[in-house]
């Protein structure tokens, strides 16, 4: 038996001889210094540089900054540019002055609602989008309106315009938006109703008989500003001197004014008895 283990060790420190062996490197050298540490992305800018008030903006810096947090429809950054008011104007027919919130909320119902596509366009003349008519004067002797530019893409079908205004603090000098002029129907160059087209009526409701479309002005060729269900009744404030539309109050059009036709087949009139 010993020959056979004799045998045995050789063989395996043969077999240790044969097995390639990996010299160990150097050490690592330790790092010396100051660890460099990963370098943070710039947080995303949300807002307009610096807080309200904002008289450290010179005027085209507002203007931009304004014209970008309309269009990125930044709710928070335009309550802050806003004053203790804000103005929703209908041409010469409407002008409301609203706390910031319940603005902002009819700035998200209407104008700049989900679907609106907002964009400021300076190269266009405000007073020329108006026909020549001033946006400046028609916001009464109480605030300083101080410029104004011209927006496209509002409303839900982003096919509506509008006019931003800026006003001027008088004691501070501070910037603000003062307010959005809107036009009657979904645009400018829109048909608007002639108020002398309006004759009194003894109707004061009617019924409609099927679902329609209620307009701005009394024609099909008017924008249509919403629906009247079958079976609803409408306030009627007025009636087409053809006799042929009833003038109804509408809630969701600033004026307050929208119409109906008067065909017997749509709309039935309510008696009073």
């Amino acid at each position: 038996m010993k020959p056979l283990a004799l045998l045995l060790t050789c063989l395996t420190l043969m077999l240790a001889a044969c097995s390639p062996l990996t010299p160990a490197g150097p050490a690592a050298p330790e790092p010396t210094g100051t660890p460099t540490a990963a370098v943070e992305p710039p947080p995303a800018v949300t807002d307009l540089p610096g807080e309200p008030p904002m008289a450290s903006l010179d005027d085209e810096a507002f203007d931009q900054g304004l014209a970008a947090a309309i269009e990125t429809r930044e709710f928070e950054v335009l309550e802050r540019l806003m004053k203790a008011s804000f103005g929703l104007s209908a041409l010469n027919t409407s002008l409301d002055f609203l706390p910031p919130e319940e603005a902002l909320r009819r700035l998200q119902d209407g104008p700049l609602a989900e679907g609106s596509a907002p964009r400021a366009d300076f190269t266009i003349s405000a007073a020329d989008v108006l026909g020549g008519q001033d946006p400046l004067a028609m916001w009464g002797p109480v605030v300083s309106p101080v410029r104004a530019f011209y927006l496209t893409g509002l409303g839900p079908d982003a096919e509506g315009d509008g006019i931003a205004v800026i006003g001027r603090d008088e004691e501070t000098g501070e910037l603000y938006w003062l307010g959005l002029l809107l036009p009657l129907g979904a645009r400018f160059d829109s048909p608007v109703p002639d108020p002398a087209a309006v004759v009194e009526t003894e109707v004061q409701q009617v019924e409609a008989l099927k679902d329609m479309a209620v307009y701005l002005g009394p024609g099909a060729e008017y924008d249509i500003v919403g629906q009247i269900r079958a079976g609803e009744i409408a306030q009627v404030t007025g009636a087409s001197q053809d006799g042929g539309w009833w003038r109804i109050f509408c809630t969701n059009v600033v004026s307050g004014q929208c119409w109906l036709p008067a065909d017997p087949a749509l709309t039935r009139v309510v008696s009073d008895h």
